[in-house]
């Protein structure tokens, strides 16, 4: 729990040292994603941005359309697979909940545990496929499970914040456009990163993740 409190805190501070950048890239994002086909590569391109922000590196407004460009198949691939399990996970929910048998209540809890567990995972998945040198919908699917298998409570903790944040925005449409997203966005970034390093520091990787992610210190 600590930990989480200082993670966002620190979160916190080293955005507020970039925040109109964020503001800027949280606009762009805004009316780049409004065509459907542009959609998950503007997300992509908010993700990349804000990554190059948590690693410390110098940006400027082409960098969302750098990453626009170079994850646009990667962020559709995600988006469908994402929209096909949570459509999976939802229709299990509702089948179970108007089934009448004993034991259609834990079945139903058990979808809702796997739709928490799907839920916290997509805070690492665009941060993870950035993270990576060739971006791959599979390896960061992989390593967002062993993330958040090595850190649970950091990881629903993080997504009750992100989750509040959401709240909040929703009665303040002027922040949405403005700068919410794009906050999550290098929340989450920063989050991976610092959920990264702190695995190598503490053991040797999970396999496969010491190839596939190359984290640069903050």
């Amino acid at each position: 729990m600590k930990s989480a409190f200082v993670t966002i805190w620190k979160s916190l501070v080293f955005v507020y040292d970039d925040i109109l950048t964020v503001i800027l890239f949280n606009i762009l994002w805004f009316f780049v994603s409004l065509g459907i086909l542009t959609a998950p590569p503007a997300m992509a391109g908010l993700y990349y941005a804000t990554n190059q922000i948590a690693h410390r590196e110098s940006v400027d407004w082409k960098t969302l359309f750098y990453g626009f460009k170079k994850y646009f198949w990667a962020s559709w691939r995600w988006s469908i697979l994402n929209l096909l399990v949570i459509g999976v996970l939802i229709s299990n929910i509702i089948f179970y909940r108007n089934l009448n048998q004993s034991w259609g209540f834990l079945v139903q809890s058990l979808f809702l545990g796997l739709s928490v567990i799907w839920l916290s995972i997509q805070m690492f998945m665009y941060p993870l496929l950035i993270e990576q040198e060739k971006p791959d919908v599979r390896t960061a699917l992989r390593n967002c499970l062993i993330l958040y298998s090595k850190k649970p409570w950091l990881t629903i903790f993080s997504l009750l914040f992100i989750i509040i944040l959401i709240v909040i925005s929703y009665y303040f449409t002027v922040a949405f456009v403005v700068l919410t997203v794009g906050f999550i966005a290098y929340f989450e970034n920063y989050l991976t990163i610092y959920l990264i390093q702190e695995i190598k520091l503490s053991s040797p990787p999970p396999a496969g993740m010491a190839d596939d992610q190359t984290s640069k210190p903050l």
